[in-house]
């Protein structure tokens, strides 16, 4: 519409500058007045295309928060389940690090403990909403300067930190399996496997795979400020969906 009437009064421009009816001053008052109206439209028409691409980028940035809040729903509740199964690895390493090899061992707790050796559950955050949305140049879009600032936050800092505690972890846990598994002068059976934990590098490396403190902590970050950017977006957007964890917290 705004395109029709630029023509349209460009044309009329065109049209008074090859009238030979006036002079030159009211040619250039008419002139004047044309310009100024096709300035106007322009403007007119550039304000209502700012305003649709505004909309449309917050449609999108709505879209993309919602989904975000879905996710981080999913990674906190797999962080609880997660530390209820590091918490029963970790029992089963402070079990073998106090074995003593004088004791007489049942063999069933024992061969539980000893097959849990590695047994990890490496955190597997759903980040590949944030990675799109961030690669498509996209995060600027978010006009809340403090929820933007948690969100890369979380994801550009907690998150690695997370991912480098687990590693880690395990690989203390990983100098344990390869010293059980490494070591060919036994037969493999219950009294060897029980020897290898209770000798003095054994429980050594017992103790140091109990140590999860640090790992703790980074979930424990990871899972207070997932919680408190779900809340920044439930304010950002009220009326959708509110937020529920099936809480496993200690």
């Amino acid at each position: 519409m705004a395109f029709q009437e630029i023509a349209d009064h460009t044309k009329n421009v065109i049209d008074i500058v090859a009238d030979s009816e006036h002079d030159k001053w009211h040619k250039v008052k008419e002139i004047g007045l044309e310009i100024a109206i096709i300035v106007f439209a322009v403007s007119l028409s550039i304000w209502f295309h700012s305003i649709g691409e505004h909309r449309h980028e917050q449609q999108q940035v709505r879209s993309f928060l919602l989904g975000l809040k879905r996710d981080l729903r999913a990674d906190i509740n797999q962080l609880y389940i997660i530390q209820n199964q590091d918490q029963t690895l970790e029992e089963k390493y402070r079990y073998l690090a106090q074995l003593p090899s004088t004791k007489q061992t049942d063999e069933t707790i024992f061969d539980q403990a000893f097959a849990m050796i590695g047994k990890k559950t490496l955190f597997n955050p759903q980040n590949s909403r944030y990675e799109g949305f961030t690669s498509s140049g996209k995060l600027i879009t978010i006009e809340n300067n403090i929820l933007l600032e948690r969100v890369t936050k979380l994801y550009q800092s907690y998150l690695p930190q997370v991912k480098q505690a687990e590693i880690e972890w395990m690989q203390r846990q990983n100098r344990l399996q390869d010293f059980v598994e490494n070591d060919f002068n036994g037969d493999g059976d219950f009294k060897h496997h029980i020897a290898l934990i209770t000798s003095r590098k054994g429980h050594h490396l017992s103790e140091r795979a109990i140590d999860r403190a640090e790992l703790l902590e980074q979930y424990r970050q990871y899972i207070e400020l997932g919680t408190q950017i779900i809340k920044d977006i439930d304010q950002t957007y009220p009326g959708n969906e509110k937020s529920s964890f099936f809480s496993q917290e200690k």
